[in-house]
């Protein structure tokens, strides 16, 4: 904080999933803005923009923040938005304030020869060098603020080509830089496998965060060798072949493993179910508007693509990876195994992770070598076993059982039929 805030030119701060960097733009904006600074704040997508926004009325509630930019583009903004800075009234006020867009509203009548001290970019992995450019255009002093290890710019380029294209993987390295090392988000289980994947180890638990586990009420479902709240993440293993970008048993499963969660009180809006395919987000939605028939509940189910649900966090995330050929998965592995993709699907849990899928899934690499050192990585999530955690049980592998399937299918017809 003391370092950006100090800065005479440029900071670039490293924050890894849950170590709050949303929470420290804000204050960075706050301080600045109380210097009297006019602070711009920016990303590559609207919705990371309202999330920095949102933060900054909870750290100073008096602090003048608004968007500019189409107000058909405000769904989850929280603070006010006008079409042009004109509109704001901003210009005609003292003192300092904070203003939130897309670095292109820069370049439009929206923002025109409007000029402003400091640029706070957020999400900036996925900022590529020229749209960091266009934002650095309009002020003077610049942070940098994201994650080299999370999803990358969306580009036509191969994933290491991708990698060098942000602004990120330009500016690191050269030793103005912090990383902050302490997530609030994931327990200690959980932090193991991406601080030692990703993070060289350095990533660790907060104390609160480090012993959260799991809260369940008593009830008994047939999915509860699964819900153990004393095994942080597990793998369960359908043993299931040849599906590509939709799995109908993983979907099932589920949807029977999100019912199970609300059979034991754990709220709807501390789920979340992480895909790499739209065709599965689909299916499985299709498949709790059937089982839940209940529609409040099921909008506050989050059931969403990785590139979505990057900085969001729930106390469950189930992720269902849905291709089971090996052949297919080859094919893919540039996509489905993409180590950032990993990172962030793995990252969104504060308490429990359950990965769902095949294991044919993981040979990818027998028919594309090539691929072998991230499927290595992939593999060694995979074994994380009790002896990394003697206290408790941590990561666990499990397959389901043909007759625990076969339970599942009975009840699930049954709910079917009420």
């Amino acid at each position: 904080m003391a370092q950006s805030y100090a800065t005479d030119l440029l900071h670039l701060i490293q924050g890894p999933p849950g170590t709050g960097k949303t929470l420290m733009l804000a204050h960075l904006a706050q301080l600045l803005a109380q210097d009297g600074l006019r602070v711009f704040v920016t990303a590559l997508t609207h919705r990371a923009i309202h999330n920095a926004l949102n933060k900054i009325p909870q750290v100073d509630a008096n602090l003048p923040v608004c968007k500019i930019g189409e107000e058909r583009l405000t769904g989850d903004l929280n603070v006010p938005n006008f079409e042009t800075f004109d509109q704001s009234h901003f210009a005609e006020k003292s003192g300092g304030d904070v203003v939130g867009a897309t670095p292109f509203a820069l370049q439009s009548q929206r923002l025109a020869n409007v000029e402003f001290d400091v640029v706070l970019f957020d999400e900036v992995s996925q900022i590529t060098l020229p749209l960091a450019i266009m934002g650095m255009l309009a002020g003077s002093k610049y942070i940098f603020i994201g994650d080299e290890n999370q999803l990358p710019p969306v580009t036509t380029f191969s994933e290491t080509e991708a990698a060098q294209t942000s602004i990120f993987a330009y500016l690191a390295g050269r030793g103005q830089e912090t990383m902050l090392n302490i997530t609030y988000r994931l327990n200690d289980v959980l932090t193991d496998w991406p601080s030692r994947t990703f993070y060289k180890g350095e990533l660790k638990a907060s104390d609160e965060a480090a012993s959260r586990r799991l809260n369940l009420s008593p009830e008994a479902t047939r999915w509860d060798f699964v819900l153990d709240p004393d095994s942080p993440a597990v793998f369960l293993d359908l043993c299931h072949t040849n599906t590509t970008v939709r799995s109908r048993i993983e979907a099932e499963v589920v949807s029977e493993l999100v019912l199970s969660l609300l059979m034991r009180d754990v709220a709807p809006q501390e789920i979340g179910v992480v895909v790499p395919y739209r065709a599965q987000s689909r299916l499985i939605r299709s498949l709790l508007r059937r089982i839940l028939m209940d529609d409040e509940v099921n909008k506050k189910l989050v059931v969403d693509t990785v590139e979505r649900m990057q900085g969001q966090e729930r106390e469950v995330i189930l992720v269902s990876f849905a291709t089971a050929s090996q052949k297919f998965a080859a094919q893919m592995a540039d996509f489905l195994f993409q180590p950032q993709r990993l990172n962030v699907a793995v990252t969104r849990p504060r308490s429990k992770l359950i990965l769902v899928g095949s294991h044919h899934m993981l040979k990818a690499d027998e028919i594309v070598p090539e691929h072998k050192e991230t499927m290595d990585m992939l593999r060694d999530l995979d074994r994380q076993l009790p002896d990394h955690h003697p206290a408790q049980r941590g990561y666990q592998r499990v397959k389901a059982t043909r007759k625990q399937i076969a339970n599942y299918y009975r009840l699930l017809i049954s709910i079917m039929l009420k």
